[in-house]
């Protein structure tokens, strides 16, 4: 099997630019700061890209994360920005970025020798 924990590894670095770029932000000041919803998007956007990378041994050794998601998000947001609502990328950062984070430290954990 291929060794993805340095992918793993700089996914979990994007999960924490996210935690920091929201900072103690609220929802409201999310949705009124473009410069962080852009931000937010770029991270969001390496995610997919090194999620992509991934090997299958992998992603089907841990099938509980949703790489094929992840992937596809960041599709979405490369080829339709502009259609991209605050509020959705509002509810990734908050509900699922923590989420991933503490699964890719676990994953990247039980990869270490």
């Amino acid at each position: 099997m291929k060794d993805d924990a340095p992918i793993i590894e700089v996914m979990i670095r994007y999960c924490d630019a996210i935690t920091s770029d929201i900072g103690d932000i609220d929802r409201d000041g999310f949705m009124e700061d473009e410069l962080i919803q852009r931000s937010c998007g770029f991270s969001l956007i390496q995610l997919g890209e090194y999620c992509k990378r991934v090997s299958e041994g992998t992603k089907t050794r841990y099938g509980d994360i949703e790489w094929r998601k992840i992937a596809v998000l960041r599709d979405l947001i490369v080829h339709a920005y502009e259609g991209i609502n605050p509020v959705g990328l509002w509810d990734v950062v908050i509900n699922d970025i923590p989420v991933l984070r503490r699964r890719l430290a676990e994953i990247h954990d039980c990869m270490r020798p």
